[in-house]
Order: C-alpha cells, then structure tokens, then sequence
C-alpha cells in the first residue's frame, strides 16, 4: 500500500496543505541546476511524474523545453500548478490529475523526470516506480531521492516528518542498482551525489552552505541522489 496516499495526505492535510501561492526557493533551482548538469531539455517533450506544486517543470519551460507535461494524484497539487502555469501558453504544457502507475500516453516523451517522489513509497511499489520512469521515456529519465544519511534515518523515523511531508524512506545506491537490474540488465545509469541538506528542511535556503559543502566535498555529502538513466 502507498502508506502516505492512505494516512499521511500531506498535499491535504500536512505541509502542503497550507500553500497559497507557488514559490521558487533556492532548493527548487538549486534542483533544475543539477538536471541541466545531466541533460538539455531544449527542444524536448518532458514529463515530470508527481509534479507537485509545478516549480522544476516550470523551470524546465524557462531552460527551453519544448513542452512540460505534469502528472500528480492529488487536487490541492494540481490547482497550485494550474495557477503557476495560468500565463504560460496552452500548447507548452499539460497538467494531468492521475494515479502515475495508470499513466499511458500515446507516445513517450524525451526526458522523463520526478524529485521527492520514490522515497515515500513503500517495497515494490519503488520498483514500478522506476519501471514507470523507463517506460515512459525514449531518451533519458533523471530520479532526484535521498540518499541513505544518518539524518535521512532519523528524518524518516520522526512521526512529525510524517504529518508534515508524508511517509519516506531513503535508500542507498545498492537498492536503486538493484531495481535498475531487475528492470533491464543492460541498463544504462549513473549516480550523482549533491544538496547536502536535503531532508534537513530549516536549511534548504541556505545557498551559501550548501554551494560551499557541494564544492568543498564535491557531492560527496549529498543529502540527495540524482540517478541519471539512459535507455
């Protein structure tokens, strides 16, 4: 069961339940840097699954994407979308209110991406998560998760995490290989550590500590994984 769809409806009930207006934070642009770093989505049709509020695939517009497609299940994420995207012309972009597993668009797009999605989902339910990610792609998907930090662990465990962003589980490097390779054996991916505070929430705008961690280690503490698949 998706733990957090049933209990923890946070786009209802928690964090996000609260949000008026769409913002752009430092975390969020810190996040489009790090996809650019990986792949151009000039000229590309791009999905972005569990969307959320819209903020990356708004940025991926304003990086010269062709057209962004945004899917997510809940109301509250979609109408903050719709009012994001509200002077961005029709034919650039698509809101979809779905369940992602029942997602079967006619083509696939250029780059399929998600941030802040697999984590709070539980088991096999992460491995067709990712065969989603694939499936849907011709090109390239990008994965943005946490990575298994003793901070994530104890974010993870913290009931209050749970009422304010919904139920997650980091997972180390191990457990992604493994579903890639059960997915498709001769699979193309990488791993790029970055954003050392992710999952620390009261440090997210923090610009100057983070670039100057992200640099003096080199990705090395990265709080966050983006896994690049190509197929």
């Amino acid at each position: 069961e998706r733990y957090n769809m049933k209990i923890w409806n946070v786009w209802d009930h928690g964090r996000w339940a609260f949000v008026k207006r769409v913002t752009f934070d430092y975390m969020t642009n810190y996040f489009m840097e790090s996809i650019l770093s990986c792949v151009s989505v000039e000229n590309k049709n791009v999905l972005e699954l569990g969307a959320g509020t819209g903020r990356l695939g708004y940025l991926a517009l304003a990086n010269k994407a062709k057209k962004i497609t945004l899917i997510d299940s809940s109301q509250k994420a979609i109408k903050l979308s719709q009012q994001l995207f509200q002077t961005v012309a029709p034919n650039r972009f698509s809101v979809i209110y779905s369940d992602l597993f029942g997602y079967s668009p006619d083509e696939k797009y250029d780059l399929v991406f998600s941030a802040g999605l697999i984590e709070h989902f539980k088991g096999k339910e992460r491995l067709r998560i990712i065969q989603k990610h694939v499936e849907l792609t011709s090109q390239d998907c990008l994965i943005i998760h946490p990575a298994d930090t003793l901070y994530a662990k104890f974010f993870d465990n913290n009931p209050l995490s749970w009422m304010l962003y919904g139920y997650q589980k980091s997972f180390s490097d191990q457990e992604i290989n493994s579903y890639l390779k059960n997915i498709q054996p001769e699979i193309s991916f990488i791993h790029k550590r970055f954003y050392p505070f992710y999952t620390v929430p009261f440090l997210h705008n923090k610009e100057w500590i983070n670039k100057y961690l992200d640099n003096k280690f080199c990705g090395k503490l990265g709080g966050a994984i983006i896994t690049h698949i190509k197929v």
